[in-house]
Order: C-alpha cells, then sequence, then structure tokens
C-alpha cells in the first residue's frame, strides 16, 4: 500500500560509496533481514519502498545498510511515531580518480540531492549520519600505476585523504550539520591480500582521517567473509552476505561510540 510519505517523520542515513555500501553480498546468511515497515529504501531514482534485499543474477544481495537500521530500531533508538530512511546513494565502481564522488561530480552531488528531498518530505525529518565504503576502484587505478615505491604509497595516501576530507566537510557544511556522524570501513580480508601495500594505503588514510576529524569512527573488518569465500568464486572485493550483517552492527556500535 502506498503512503504519503508527507506524514512519516524519518531519521535518515546516507549509504554512500560504490558496491559493498550499494550491497552486493550474496551466499547464505545466519540471521537474513526481514522487511520492515518501519524501514525504508530511496533508490537513487527518488523511488521509496520498503528496504528489503534484492534479486540480481539469481542471487539475493544484501546490504549492511539493514542490519545497521535493524540494530538502530533493536536498542530501541527508533522513538515513536518515526521511521528509518536509508538514503542508498552508493553506486559499484565509482572513484574520485574518474570525478564520481569529488564536490559538483554526479555522484557526491546526487548524494546531496536524494537527501535533501528527503529531507524536504517533512519538517520533522532529520539527518542522523553518513556511513562509507569506497576506494576499492580507486586503489586499481593505484595499482595500474605499477609503482608501489614508499613514496608513491604515501602519495596517494595524502590523495585520498584530502579528497574523503573534503567529502566529509562538505557535506556536514550543506546540511548545516557540523558534526554530522561519519563512520567509514576497512576493506574484504580476502582482496587485501591481493593488493596488500595499496590497501593499507587507503586503509590508513581513511583511519587516519576518521581520527582527525570530530565524530568519526572506522570499522574494522577482521572475521568478516567475502564471497569468494562463500560462493567458491574469484569475487573477493564484496562482503558475502554472511558478513555483511555484523558489519552493519559494527558500523552501529561505532556510530554509538560517536554519538554516545
Amino acid at each position: 500500500m502506498l503512503t504519503d510519505l508527507r506524514n512519516e517523520k524519518l531519521d535518515i542515513i546516507i549509504l554512500a560509496g560504490q558496491s559493498n555500501s550499494m550491497g552486493a553480498g550474496s551466499g547464505e546468511a545466519d540471521d537474513p533481514f526481514e522487511p520492515n515497515a518501519d524501514i525504508l529504501l530511496m533508490e537513487r531514482n527518488f523511488t521509496i519502498g520498503m528496504a528489503q534485499e534484492r534479486w540480481f543474477n539469481n542471487r539475493i544481495l544484501s546490504c549492511f545498510g539493514f542490519s545497521f537500521a535493524r540494530e538502530y530500531i533493536k536498542n530501541g533508538n527508533l522513538r515513536p511515531g518515526r521511521k528509518i530512511l536509508l538514503v542508498k546513494a552508493a553506486e559499484g565502481g565509482t572513484t574520485f580518480v574518474d570525478n564520481h564522488w569529488g564536490v559538483g561530480d554526479e555522484f557526491y552531488e546526487g548524494m546531496i540531492k536524494m537527501t535533501n528531498v528527503a529531507l524536504g518530505l517533512n519538517p520533522e525529518n532529520r539527518l542522523l549520519a553518513l556511513l562509507w565504503h569506497q576506494g576499492e576502484n580507486d586503489i586499481m587505478a593505484f595499482v595500474r600505476r605499477e609503482d608501489e615505491s614508499d613514496g608513491a604509497l604515501k602519495e596517494i595516501g595524502e590523495w585520498y585523504y584530502a579528497k574523503l576530507k573534503t567529502l566529509v566537510e562538505t557535506a556536514r557544511e550543506t546540511f548545516g550539520i557540523e558534526n554530522l556522524p561519519f563512520v567509514a570501513g576497512d576493506y574484504s580480508y580476502d582482496w587485501k591480500e591481493a593488493n596488500p601495500a595499496a590497501c593499507e594505503a587507503f586503509k590508513n588514510a581513511t583511519k587516519s582521517l576518521c581520527a582527525d576529524i570530530s565524530n568519526a569512527g572506522f570499522v574494522e573488518t577482521d572475521g568478516l567473509t567475502s564471497n569468494a569465500y562463500e560462493n567458491n568464486s574469484n569475487d573477493t572485493v564484496h562482503f558475502s552476505r554472511r558478513a555483511l550483517y555484523p558489519l552493519g552492527a559494527r558500523y552501529y556500535e561505532k556510530y554509538c561510540g560517536i554519538t554516545k
């Protein structure tokens, strides 16, 4: 049944970055997400419906935002009369190097527009957090340069730090929320094994940024499996469906640490 969202009060959470934030985990899940009328999802075409796992190439794909929202409700954060809206601004394969996420670029501006549309549905809507997972395609662009000297790794880490810092600070300024919580996460262990030096440089840049700016936290991914491990495939870059649920819970725990 269609609902007039102008009558709903929404707690808004942005999911930004590339495919692991969009949700590309397949395989079995220990505690699958069940659609819930209190958890809504906005797609990049601005359609809004109940959040649910999606079918792609005969596989069920999940998203860590679902378990983040589930933990948020389970722990009593959702006030009566309110719903959660996940703004899925993420898109697979998007980068800084190809001008997707810089200020003024398509996906950054799309994230801003989507969130402003969500906020504008009701004056009592509020923006809670920006959840970020990204960097794999930027890392591969660096790896293709075939220069992983200490100087090159330092340079690329500083470049990514600056790009991500600008994104966070500009988004906070745009939304008028100086301390908007920002949470980012590490990459899949299976994938890091193939690109250890570059992944470490990007991880350290993201982790350092989260330590340097206010209201930000970094999520470690130890013990979380990839699609390759779960499905006997070559897909090491994406966290498995089984792993995305604890990953979302870790994002939620970090969010709680930020907001106390």
